[in-house]
């Protein structure tokens, strides 16, 4: 009973601490990340495997790990609206690294000489 209730008893205490959530997500999304890199390095090397297991089906696409290319469209939707979230709540409180203000600012003719 207790390596039962081992697993969600850790998730639950890793989900109690600080900026927990962040870590999750970021690793679903460090998930997709991966997941489309191997997807694309499989299909474009034409070796068609998945760590070893030569795939029969769904040659043609890219399928990552996932043998249904429809599963893998879903995995790479799901971390890129993670990516997306992250993106809008580093805007939203201010941690996000923009360019400065010279390089955004349009041009607006040449810069008086002094």
């Amino acid at each position: 009973m207790a390596r039962v209730l081992r697993g969600p008893v850790r998730a639950a205490a890793a989900l109690a601490s600080r900026g927990a959530h962040r870590r999750i997500l970021a690793v679903f999304f460090a998930g997709g990340v991966f997941q489309a890199l191997y997807g694309s390095l499989e299909y474009l090397s034409g070796h068609q495997q998945i760590f070893g297991y030569v795939k029969r089906y769904y040659t043609d696409s890219a399928t990552g790990t996932y043998i249904n290319q429809n599963h893998f469209a879903g995995a790479l939707e799901m971390a890129l609206l993670v990516g997306v979230g992250f993106l809008v709540l580093s805007a939203l409180h201010g941690t996000a690294r923009l360019p400065p203000r010279a390089v955004v600012a349009p041009a607006r003719g040449p810069s008086p000489r002094r």
